[in-house]
């Protein structure tokens, strides 16, 4: 494929070579990647600028802002804007329990509320459950009245059971192919797990 440079300015600077005169009113359409920011920040202008090689003397032709779709990616407002980035965060969770006598199995169910949509492939991690035992290494989720089919989400083609992955004292749910975990929706889902042999406040 062919190059560009970037200057310390954060300038893409492109050299056109052998390029028959007769596109002059034709769309030319690239595409390049690069790394978004550290750190969340809004879409600023990008500016577009030639110089003509004509015979020994360039002829400028003046800087224009590049026009931005406006359109929500991942349901984020203008997220189709170059170089708007947003912090993923979770707006709200929450996770409560129906059992706390120790051995016993009790039923946890977890609420989830994102900012962003989580694509296929997403992994949510529920950690620090603490002296918790789980049967297998694949726990069964199971459906919450009015929770939007939270454990489909992790279910197969979003079908029958919904499942994650117990290791080490953490629960982990990977998105589903076909699936996705919609920014600002509610989501609940249940999964079980036995209590430790002791004693402890909540982690």
């Amino acid at each position: 494929g062919s190059t560009a440079d970037w200057n310390d300015n954060g300038t893409l600077i492109l050299n056109v070579s052998n390029v028959p005169s007769t596109l002059a009113n034709v769309s030319i359409v690239f595409s390049f990647v690069l790394s978004n920011a550290l750190e969340p920040q809004s879409s600023s202008p990008v500016l577009v600028s030639a110089a003509l090689e004509f015979a020994e003397f360039p002829v400028p032709i003046a800087s224009a802002s590049l026009s931005f779709p406006h359109e929500a990616l991942w349901e984020v407002a203008n997220g189709t804007d170059p170089l708007l980035c947003v912090q993923p965060v979770f707006v709200s969770f929450g996770l409560n329990q129906t059992s706390h006598v120790a051995t016993k199995d009790n039923n946890l169910t977890l609420r989830l509320v994102t900012n962003v949509d989580l694509v296929p492939g997403s992994v949510v991690t529920v950690s620090g459950l603490t002296g918790a035992h789980f049967d297998a290494s694949t726990v069964i989720l199971v459906t919450v009245p009015g929770g939007n089919s939270g454990d489909q989400l992790f279910a197969a083609n979003g079908a029958g059971l919904g499942t994650a992955s117990a290791i080490n004292e953490a629960v982990y749910l990977t998105v589903s192919e076909g699936q996705l975990l919609l920014a600002n929706t509610d989501y609940l889902l249940t999964f079980q797990l036995e209590n430790p042999p002791f004693i402890q406040s909540a982690p």
